[in-house]
């Protein structure tokens, strides 16, 4: 009788534990979760073309990023980000800043991202710093940025300070130097 009264008593404080926790992980998906997915995704739907927009089309996308990023620094300053998901969304958002400082705090966010076990933040965060070191005219490190300064010039990584290890890159989910090299052949090849 002991057993099954212990062993009842166990199933409701682990059922008990697991609502609750349920619970609060509900509860962190507030209302700043489902905006900052909204404008992420907006974010994305942006960029997600099968041939290079005009530029009056990158003058319209610059607009709504602007907007867009206003609206995030809003959520940051307000306190409200509180789950991985938020913090990769704000940065995924930032980072297609105009300037610096915006991307720097791309950075710093998805970091925390990664921190909090996104999947994919410190894929960001690499690509974050990348972006940011090419904006301050610095070599990137860690090679997530591929550039080309008009249609009929290669594609390339440069400048780049490669020496960093692959298990470097490995922890940050960049592919290999190797495998950085190869894209670069392949996006040369396939504009041709």
């Amino acid at each position: 009788m002991r057993f099954v009264l212990a062993v009842g008593l166990t199933l409701v404080l682990v059922v008990g534990a697991w609502v609750a926790l349920a619970e609060e992980e509900a509860s962190a998906q507030g209302p700043a979760s489902a905006e900052l997915k909204e404008l992420h995704d907006a974010d994305q739907a942006d960029r997600s073309f099968t041939k290079p927009p005009s530029p009056d089309h990158w003058k319209g996308i610059a607009e709504r990023d602007k907007k867009r990023r206003d609206r995030v620094m809003e959520l940051i300053k307000a306190g409200s980000l509180e789950t991985a998901d938020d913090y990769y969304h704000a940065a995924m958002v930032l980072q297609h800043g105009e300037g610096s400082e915006d991307i720097l705090i791309a950075h710093i966010l998805s970091t925390v991202a990664g921190f909090k076990g996104h999947e994919t933040g410190q894929w960001l965060s690499a690509a974050a710093l990348d972006r940011y070191l090419h904006r301050i005219d610095q070599p990137q490190r860690l090679g997530t940025q591929y550039l080309r300064s008009g249609p009929d010039v290669p594609w390339s990584q440069d400048p780049y300070e490669d020496w960093l290890p692959d298990s470097v890159r490995a922890a940050y989910g960049v592919p290999t130097l190797e495998s950085q090299q190869q894209r670069v052949e392949q996006m040369n090849q396939r504009d041709r």
